[in-house]
């Protein structure tokens, strides 16, 4: 994958998951739910950011 395209991309899901984070946060404000779903969403962000971390080096383009 082309470094560029995985960097848009890793930026672009980061924002999408930094939106649902604060959106959950405001939904989910006075539950005990709260930390559990931040946790979570974080949980789901990192594989697309790894992923795409790994993509956009050279060393692991080749791969």
């Amino acid at each position: 994958m082309n470094p560029k395209k995985a960097a848009f991309l890793n930026l672009a899901v980061s924002i999408f998951f930094a939106a649902a984070i604060i959106l959950f946060a405001a939904l989910l404000k006075d539950t005990p739910y709260h930390q559990t779903v931040t946790g979570l969403l974080i949980a789901l962000w990192w594989i697309p950011f790894a992923f795409l971390s790994c993509r956009g080096c050279t060393r692991c383009a080749h791969r």
